[in-house]
């Protein structure tokens, strides 16, 4: 989907973003499944891919089958992630450990600019003050950015998008919902969350929610899907 921003330069004119989330790997998930999430996401050719969060469910030593798929991203300007929930209750240092492994950036309330044009920051999932972590901190992660650049925030769950919204925030994409995945839980979702699951505007600024690329718990979905979401940055057109 395309997505207008204001402030992207023309020669950025169809910067391409691949999100993938929420893909809960464990021992039980088939290195075939990835190696075909991997290869779709190559397809699309994209020019910076992120993970917004919940990527692994278990340790390195049940999850690092997958280290060897995950860097066959192909990327130009790499792969950057943020934790979810899943990534505390498995261990963040774990979760570190296999993320270095496997090439991945991953933003802990820090921002980081993408070919000089494009500021991405990425918070903390809040399960992480479970945990004495700090929590998300928009704040200290948009220190130093700059502000006439399109700034991209990346946030497990999909909250506090109005707020990051008047900050300055162009895009946020989130996870976390599963679009429900099965009910009951597709009602509990849509009622608990503001923006479960899509698009949304607010003044000039978007969130996108994804259903996940994965699934969690039940290996099944129904009324929902798993998907890999292709964005492309495009500069805002005045209405004719």
């Amino acid at each position: 989907m395309e997505i207008p921003i204001e402030k992207l330069p023309s020669e950025f004119e169809g910067f391409s973003i691949i999100q993938l989330s929420d893909l809960h790997l464990h021992r039980w998930i088939s290195e075939a499944w990835l190696q075909s999430v991997v290869e779709k996401t190559n397809a699309l050719d994209p020019d910076l891919v992120v993970i917004t969060g919940d990527l692994i469910e278990e340790g390195i030593h049940r999850c690092g089958k997958f280290i060897g798929i995950l860097k066959q991203i192909q990327s130009r300007y790499g792969v950057l992630a943020i934790t979810g929930n899943h990534e505390f209750y498995t261990g963040i240092e774990n979760f570190m450990a296999f993320a270095q492994k496997a090439n991945i950036r991953v933003l802990r309330n820090e921002s980081i600019t993408v070919a000089n044009v494009i500021e991405i920051v990425g918070i903390d999932d809040k399960a992480g003050i479970a945990f004495q972590e700090k929590g998300p901190d928009l704040e200290s992660a948009i220190e130093g950015c700059d502000f006439n650049k399109p700034f991209i925030l990346l946030s497990h769950r999909p909250e506090n998008f109005e707020e990051a919204a008047n900050m300055g925030v162009d895009l946020q994409l989130s996870g976390h919902t599963h679009a429900g995945q099965i009910p009951p839980m597709d009602l509990i979702v849509f009622l608990t969350y503001k923006y479960p699951y899509g698009l949304y505007g607010y003044n000039s600024s978007y969130i996108y929610t994804t259903s996940g690329t994965g699934i969690w718990g039940p290996p099944m979905r129904l009324f929902s899907r798993s998907e890999i979401v292709k964005f492309i940055l495009t500069q805002k057109r005045p209405l004719s």
